[in-house]
């Protein structure tokens, strides 16, 4: 593949990725898009809800394995360097967008507030983390995440170099407010469906593992640079 092509697969695999996190926020919301979390009622509770958690685990196990240095090393040798983060995107967003279409709608109102405060304050919060676990990805290198530096680097014919670990901002803080910012958004809604809440569950379990094999690969890169700060804070909520 040209170095053309490559930046223009990397661009596209970026706003792919776009638009199915942007129909997943609705999804989850349950606003302005037919297909959603809780769009039907179930006819069976116990199997819907098995099979959904089965999506989600599918998506847990590609997102996390693919993100291993193992797998990335046996990978690299299947795909060129500087597109092994865009694939990642790309395959990523096609299982998320398998889910969100195989889902099996689950109605039951579990809570749904109507005063208007109440309403207006949730929906603020439930924005909010959203926002955040955007922001934090511009507190880190964006671009570099999501595959778009790769392939700009090689277009201009200019050598990739590892972006380094910075502590600050958000991340003197917490260590994963990117993670943060998804349970809130998960959680967070003044109109919950069954549905929602087996899909915020099980975001929430494939969220804790990733953390946990996302340290254990942090700790191998950057060994004694990480400890002292993993020691001193904490993990997804700050100290108040």
């Amino acid at each position: 593949m040209s170095s053309k092509n490559a930046f223009i697969y990397g661009v596209s695999s970026y706003l792919f990725f776009l638009l199915v996190m942007g129909y997943l926020i609705l999804f989850i919301a349950e606003l302005w898009v037919p297909w959603t979390v809780g769009s039907s009622a179930s006819t069976d509770v116990w199997g819907d809800a098995g099979f959904n958690l089965f999506l989600i685990a599918l998506f847990g196990i590609q997102h996390t394995l693919m993100a291993r240095p193992s797998f990335k090393t046996w990978w690299k040798n299947h795909v060129p360097e500087h597109l092994e983060r865009s694939h990642y995107v790309m395959i990523s967003s096609v299982v998320m967008l398998a889910l969100i279409v195989l889902w099996r709608p689950m109605g039951t109102v579990l809570w749904h507030f109507e005063n208007e405060f109440i309403v207006k304050t949730l929906w603020s919060v439930f924005a909010f983390g959203w926002f955040l676990s955007v922001f934090s990805t511009f507190l880190t290198d964006h671009f570099d995440l999501f595959g778009l530096r790769q392939v700009y680097l090689y277009y201009v014919e200019k050598s990739y170099i590892d972006v380094n670990f910075s502590e600050h901002l958000l991340y003197k803080l917490v260590r994963h407010p990117m993670m943060l910012g998804m349970l809130i958004g998960f959680w967070v809604t003044p109109y919950m469906t069954l549905g929602h809440l087996v899909l915020a569950f099980g975001f929430s379990i494939y969220i804790v593992v990733g953390i946990y094999f996302e340290e254990r690969t942090l700790l191998k890169a950057l060994g004694e640079d990480y400890r002292p700060y993993r020691d001193r804070t904490p993990k997804l909520f700050p100290r108040l």
